[in-house]
């Protein structure tokens, strides 16, 4: 099974990408794409300034989403993944970036390889 992932977030320190949005559809099926909107992984006090300005702009000027948002405990984001994408044979994404990120989280034993971008 072949599905598409996007996902929308902040960056953090370590250059840590933080998720806040992440959206699947499975392809070729007649199906509502999975939207899922996850707490932040701790408060917007704890960032440091340089990505609180970074993270500011990227909710104003780019997807509108706020550090705060979010119904999801963060801790659960690896088990959502792994549920979801379980049989996933390929995973698409928009972007080199998100690519990138979506292989930074390690998902149900899901290899890197598996994660193509849409344009190749």
């Amino acid at each position: 099974m072949e599905f598409i992932i996007d996902c929308q977030g902040f960056s953090r320190s370590l250059n840590k990408f933080t998720f806040k949005e992440v959206a699947i559809v499975a392809c070729h099926q007649d199906t509502a794409p999975l939207v899922y909107l996850f707490e932040p992984p701790y408060f917007w006090s704890k960032l440091l300034s340089k990505y609180k300005s970074s993270n500011a702009w990227l909710s104003f000027n780019y997807h509108g989403l706020s550090w705060a948002q979010g119904d999801i405990p963060y801790e659960d984001l690896n088990a959502i993944l792994c549920s979801v994408l379980q049989n996933a044979s390929k995973i698409y994404v928009k972007v080199l970036e998100k690519k990138d990120v979506c292989k930074k989280i390690y998902v149900c034993g899901l290899q890197c390889s598996k994660y193509q971008d849409m344009d190749e």
